[in-house]
Parts: C-alpha cells; structure tokens; sequence
C-alpha cells in the first residue's frame, strides 16, 4: 500500500534536489506497481499523474525544467475532505489550497449552519497542518 502523502513526499525530496529523478522514479515504481489492489484513489490518481510526466519526459516531450514545473503543482496542491462525526456526506467539509510558501500552512474548520453538526459537536474545530 502506498499513501498519497508519501507520494508527495517523496516527489518533494527529488524537487529539492534530495533525490535523483532515477531513484524517484524507481521508488514510484516500486511502490506503485499493485497499488490498484490497495490504495485508495486519490494516492492511485496521484500517481498516474506523475507517471504520465515522467513518460513525457523520458520520450523527450519533457525537458529537465518543464518536467519540474509540471511537478511542482503534485506537492503544492492540496484537497482535505473532513468528516465530524459519523460519515454523514453532508458534514463533509472541504477545502482546496496552493501552499507556494515554504511555511506550512494551518487550515481550521469550524462549525458549519448544519443541524447536523450541533447534535454531534458543541464545538467544532479541527486544525490539519500540510
């Protein structure tokens, strides 16, 4: 099983030079080869996106530096879906950013007008740093 944020991780280390694309590239493959039998979808699409630009890259479509900035958005890019509760589909909340500083960025939900979330919570807060 491979994890979406392991992905981004991983992508990170070779964005900040930690990594050289070939062992990004070996590692994603390793890791990603059944991941259709255990992973969830979002690690699973996460993947195929990033296997596509390598593929442009190394049949040339894709030069060193485009190849980067079609990356950079896989780890800067972030959707948190939010459950309180029980998994009632409409206390979902959530929320899409672009983190482009290097300071982690802190989101907070809160309490929404749903009845629902006033019988489940007197208080709802949640901080989920990324």
């Amino acid at each position: 099983m491979i994890a979406e944020h392991q992905i981004r991780q991983k992508l990170a280390s070779y964005l900040h030079n930690e990594m050289a694309l070939d062992h990004f590239e070996d590692w994603l493959v390793e890791h990603s080869w059944n991941m259709h039998h255990d992973s969830d979808d979002a690690a699973q699409k996460l993947a195929a996106a990033i296997e596509l630009r390598l593929a442009e890259h190394s049949s040339g479509h894709l030069d060193d530096e485009r190849l980067r900035e079609e990356l950079l958005p896989f780890v800067t890019t972030y959707t948190a879906t939010v459950h309180f509760g029980p998994t009632d589909p409409a206390v979902a909340v959530f929320a899409d950013a672009v983190n482009k500083s290097t300071k982690p960025r802190v989101f907070v939900v809160q309490q929404g007008e749903s009845p629902s979330f006033q019988a489940l919570f007197d208080i709802q807060h949640v901080a989920v740093s990324l």
